[in-house]
């Protein structure tokens, strides 16, 4: 299983922990998460594609966002909150385990932390995008080493070829 799977497979396990818990809220506030995962999959898919698919790659990032923002910070951290004042309150379900409730705790908290951890990164890279966008100018998507791949060096307009081969 490769590591981007591993969250999701952790919240679909927290979503049946939960309903064995009997807290369906909880259970169907982290699925609800996954809402926002088929626009950042159709998003990375054809982000290099090239300008045929950019309305594509932008419907699909603004889409992202939000989904992203409601689903997986408003509800999720609305669904915690719950979670602990249920918890905290009555002491969690009577037949459940004390351990297997306070695990469930720490991992749906956790989870929204997680959360949380990863909005001002995609904010930053929406924001990037948008001033790109606003000022006119062409946003470069280099790998992870900072080196444009052959593909997208054919991309790149005449003026950004040139001043890139100066440096």
């Amino acid at each position: 299983m490769g590591l981007h799977l591993a969250p999701h497979f952790l919240y679909w396990r927290r979503c049946f922990v939960s309903r064995e818990l009997l807290l369906p809220f909880n259970g169907a506030a982290l699925l609800a998460m996954e809402v926002s995962t088929p626009f950042l999959n159709w998003m990375i898919f054809f982000r290099h594609r090239g300008a045929s698919y950019k309305t594509h790659v932008v419907v699909s990032g603004v889409l992202f966002l939000l989904t992203y923002i409601v689903f997986r910070i408003i509800i999720n951290i609305y669904a915690t909150l719950v979670l602990i004042i249920f918890v905290v309150g009555n002491g969690g379900p009577e037949n459940v385990p004390r351990w297997q409730t306070h695990l469930l705790l720490v991992a749906v908290v956790s989870g929204a932390i997680l959360q949380l951890f990863w909005l001002p990164k995609i904010w930053e890279a929406f924001a990037d995008r948008i001033r790109a966008l606003i000022c006119g100018r062409q946003y470069d998507v280099t790998d992870q080493d900072g080196d444009l791949t052959d593909t997208q060096q054919s991309l790149l307009r005449p003026e950004v070829k040139a001043f890139r081969s100066l440096a």
